[in-house]
């Protein structure tokens, strides 16, 4: 978070920095003509400005955060009020100096022939052609106050696009806090469900095959492994996660007969590229326990199609437990609906269909 604020306060002055420096480098461009600099007109320009530049800095580090941003308004009003009150009465008063400067300055001495020669021990000056009327008092604050006004709103718009955005990037990262602690709750939720099942298969098969029962008992330490430590990535490479799923079904295949039809396909050469771990496990889950009997024929039937940018999985199951369908056939999906959401948002389609006898679901997302 705090790394985050120390960007956002070094892209503010960056763009204030760069505002100004534009600003103070048009007049120099504006005056510049047949290669000499009008520093005369530079300087007018430059004694107008600086007021402002002085108002706009002390309104973006001072008053912003110390009278608005504590929601102090109406002192915050005052303060804006008396600043512009200040550059435009100084204003008034420089221009009165500068033009008198000018006025002294601008004075021609008398030549001989002009003058009475009575008066040749007075030095004496021609006044120069009457100049246009020096604005007044009123006329000037309200110029330096439209000025001023639109300073502070070009300032208020900057710092509240600047707040906006801070707050925008501090809700992105509670938001992605907030999904991966959903996600590590998910996957734990997934974990002991996944070893309870696995447990009761291995028990089943110690009483028919102790040699195989051994076995199956160091697939389930690779696969209790893969759940433990390389499934706390937060991608893990496809090849790994596809292993993981054939590991699981293939163990699972131990404690059925031929009665029930298990098949596991893949179209397409998997690609090297990642996907969140344990994301199917439990639409896989779900079809062995709510599609597999012991006495009927069932069957379970798994493809992957994944190309370059896609992955597609599609499971489709036979329905046994008709009467506990809708009771226990929704937790496993349901927590894995909560992770695409927060994974992919939009980003993906599932759909999911049933009827008396089957149950077909059909995931797609892109790499």
């Amino acid at each position: 978070m705090q790394k985050i604020k120390k960007t956002s306060v070094k892209i503010e002055n960056l763009i204030v920095f760069f505002i100004w420096l534009v600003i103070l480098i048009v007049p120099i461009i504006i005056f510049y003509k047949e290669n000499t600099l009008n520093w005369q007109e530079i300087y007018r320009t430059y004694r107008i400005l600086i007021p402002f530049f002085i108002l706009f800095l002390i309104h973006h580090y001072f008053f912003i955060p110390f009278f608005l941003f504590k929601k102090k308004i109406f002192s915050f009003i005052l303060i804006n009020i008396f600043a512009l009150s200040i550059i435009g009465f100084g204003h008034y008063i420089y221009e009165k100096k500068f033009d008198k400067k000018e006025d002294h300055f601008d004075r021609k001495p008398i030549t001989h022939s002009n003058i009475d020669s009575s008066h040749l021990h007075k030095p004496q000056f021609h006044k120069p052609d009457k100049k246009p009327p020096h604005p007044n008092f009123y006329f000037l604050i309200f110029i330096n106050a439209a000025i001023g006004l639109l300073i502070i709103g070009f300032d208020l718009g900057l710092r509240m696009i600047i707040k906006w955005s801070d707050f925008e990037n501090e809700k992105a990262f509670l938001e992605k806090e907030s999904i991966n602690n959903q996600l590590a709750f998910l996957k734990y939720q997934i974990s002991p469900h996944f070893f309870m099942n696995t447990l009761n298969n291995i028990h089943s098969l110690i009483d028919i095959n102790t040699e195989e029962a051994k076995q199956v008992i160091v697939t389930l330490s690779k696969l209790m492994r893969y759940l433990l430590y390389e499934s706390n990535e937060v991608t893990v490479p496809i090849p790994k996660e596809i292993e993981f799923l054939e590991s699981f079904v293939n163990l699972m295949k131990l404690r059925f007969s031929e009665k029930v039809k298990i098949s596991f396909a893949i179209e397409g050469e998997i690609p090297n590229k990642k996907i969140p771990p344990l994301l199917l496990i439990s639409f896989v889950e779900n079809a062995f326990k709510h599609g597999i009997s012991y006495k009927q024929i069932s069957f379970i039937h798994i493809e992957l199609k994944i190309s370059e940018k896609e992955f597609e999985f599609y499971i489709e199951n036979s329905i046994i437990e008709k009467n506990n369908k809708q009771q226990h056939a929704g937790i496993g999906i349901e927590n894995t609906k909560k992770r695409l959401n927060l994974i992919f948002g939009k980003n993906y389609k599932l759909d999911i269909s049933s009827d008396d006898a089957k149950f077909k679901l059909k995931l797609i997302f892109i790499l």
